[in-house]
């Protein structure tokens, strides 16, 4: 397990988390845009399952803790320049879990 896979870690986090804030904050929204959206954070569920399968080695404490931060950071600032809401609107911490966060049940 290399730095790639920690990258795509990461960068696979942020989306969801990006778009799992969108469809909690953005009430101002579209059918259209809730569907793109929940199309996305199921997609990346997916492939982040895939990618924890495939490299066990990420499922490391230490390593899912720094892809979180990451993850949130980047998530957050997705979340805020495709809405447009500024971030004070959004929480001021990661409110999902890991488990919600891979969980296709779990809707914000």
């Amino acid at each position: 397990m290399g730095r790639l896979e920690r990258r795509e870690l990461a960068s696979r986090l942020a989306v969801l988390i990006g778009h799992l804030l969108k469809l909690e904050v953005q009430t101002n929204r579209t059918p259209s845009n809730e569907n793109s959206w929940r199309i996305t954070v199921k997609a990346q569920r997916t492939e982040l399952r895939r990618l924890l399968d495939q490299n066990p080695g990420l499922k490391n404490p230490a390593l899912i803790g720094d892809a979180l931060q990451t993850g949130w950071s980047d998530g957050l600032d997705l979340a805020a320049r495709e809405t447009g809401l500024p971030e004070v609107r959004f929480p001021d911490h990661l409110p999902y879990s890991v488990d919600q966060q891979l969980d296709d049940r779990f809707r914000p």
